[in-house]
């Protein structure tokens, strides 16, 4: 079963669903990236740790869709929307595991193995919080494994940055699923071990082009707006 199918058959989506997972209707990560990427994970033992949980139902999409993953979620639950009763429901899934705490703090990072095969961020979406999340997890991944940065706040601007945040021997790659669907944050970064120096280099220097183009064109559209709304 596709993870679109999982969605719809147990609404775990936002339109059946209010305490749903916006990673379906909202934005095009299932569809467009998930359901490709995933797909050579999903008969594998691995580790999942996914960063900003809110009501759980991501968490739980993962192990009805991975059939021998175990799943760990971080959130400091500060969300305003996260129902604590809706997340109890956790409890009934035993490959899941919640951890309540700062993601990105060195002492909560000490206690997660170095043995990841997929790291999701969907924390708090600031750029400071990204580049934590690459410089402090991508260490942690298996050879085979990948990095998620989900919802870009800044669009293409925030390439250049990403990229500086990039350990060495690790490459980035940059998806804009905003002519999809137009929700402003609908982009991607996600971060996978290079396979030797010369691909790190043409990845650095192919990220870093196709940043300055979205910098001068987007960049330059967004102070436009700043400017028409001052005027």
């Amino acid at each position: 079963m596709k993870l679109e199918e999982i969605i719809k058959s147990n609404k775990l989506g936002l339109l059946e669903n209010k305490f749903g997972t916006d990673k379906f209707e909202l934005k095009s990560y299932i569809k467009y990236y998930y359901e490709d990427k995933f797909k050579i994970y999903r008969d594998q033992q691995i580790n999942i740790l996914e960063i900003g949980v809110r009501n759980g139902s991501s968490l739980i999409l993962w192990e009805k869709y991975f059939k021998y993953a175990n799943i760990i979620g971080v959130d400091n639950f500060s969300d305003i929307e996260i129902d604590l009763n809706q997340l109890q429901l956790i409890d009934g899934y035993s490959r899941i595991k919640l951890i309540k705490g700062d993601a990105y703090s060195d002492e909560l990072i000490s206690t997660i193995k170095d043995d990841l095969d997929i790291v999701i961020d969907d924390g708090p979406h600031d750029l400071n919080s990204q580049i934590k999340c690459i410089k402090k997890y991508s260490k942690k991944l298996n050879p085979d494994g990948i990095l998620v940065i989900e919802d870009i706040i800044s669009g293409g601007c925030s390439i250049i940055p990403l990229t500086l945040a990039l350990p060495g021997g690790f490459v980035g790659r940059f998806y804009d699923f905003r002519f999809r669907k137009f929700q402003s944050d609908n982009c991607i970064f996600d971060v996978r071990k290079s396979s030797g120096i010369f691909h790190t280099l043409i990845n650095r220097i192919s990220l870093h082009i196709i940043g300055l183009i979205y910098l001068i064109f987007e960049g330059g559209i967004r102070l436009l707006k700043k400017k028409v709304k001052i005027n």
